[in-house]
């Protein structure tokens, strides 16, 4: 047995989204500055932690 499909039934496709991404290669000095960012943050982020943890 077919089913009919009626115009209203059917979803209308959702619009797709676009990421358009600029990516330029990093020298040496921008890669380190942005580790020792992510360093710093890390580290700050622990001690945070382990202030946290010595209050419980």
């Amino acid at each position: 047995m077919k089913v009919r499909k009626k115009k209203q039934d059917e979803v209308p496709p959702s619009p797709k989204t676009a990421v358009i991404v600029h990516a330029r290669p990093m020298d040496e000095r921008l890669e380190q500055r942005l580790t020792t960012a992510v360093d710093a943050l890390l580290a700050e982020w622990v001690r945070q932690e382990m202030g946290r943890a010595k209050q419980s």
